[in-house]
């Protein structure tokens, strides 16, 4: 096999495998880059009597993918991951200067309640996540909080989600 040959083969194979995965705070087209760096360099390596073109070329690909995936998830990209995804440009301009005080009936507050409320009212939230929290606090359902709010019940499971995935990262939950 000759070099154009590998190359090409090398090319289509290493799109295949990249266009099927997803890589946290690294672009797909870095990491084809590196791929094909490694491709070209693990050429001479190559023995056509102990395996096909494909294979061989498949086998180096699964290897850097595996190390970009190591990389991704060592200590200095712990930030990408440990980062709470912002879905829509719509939703940072949601987010009120103003905090919305949480508040329970004064009847059901107990002292736990009183530091959880605390610690709620210092996360920054959308507007409709504070509906949302409101009318969970006052005991509304969400097929309930829906209607209330005129939204699908999709839309505040959605939302419901984001709640879970804030209180997580402030360990509130």
């Amino acid at each position: 096999m000759n070099y154009e040959e590998y190359v090409d083969i090398a090319l289509k194979t290493l799109k295949f495998k990249i266009s099927h995965l997803e890589f946290l705070g690294i672009e797909k087209e870095d990491v084809m880059q590196e791929g094909m760096i490694k491709l070209l360099k693990a050429f001479k390596y190559y023995d056509s009597s102990k395996s096909s073109p494909e294979t061989f070329i498949s086998r180096v690909i699964d290897n850097k993918i595996k190390d970009v995936f190591k990389a991704a998830a060592s200590k200095k990209n712990w930030v990408t991951y440990s980062a709470i995804h912002i879905e829509s440009a719509q939703e940072i301009n949601d987010y009120e200067e103003e905090t919305l005080e949480f508040q329970l009936p004064d009847e059901e507050k107990g002292f736990e309640d009183v530091i959880f409320l605390e610690s709620l009212n210092k996360i920054k939230w959308t507007k409709k996540e504070r509906e949302v929290i409101n009318y969970l606090l006052k005991g509304y359902q969400k097929k309930e909080i829906a209607q209330k709010l005129k939204l699908t019940s999709a839309s505040i499971s959605q939302t419901c989600t984001k709640i879970k995935n804030k209180l997580i990262a402030e360990r509130m939950v």
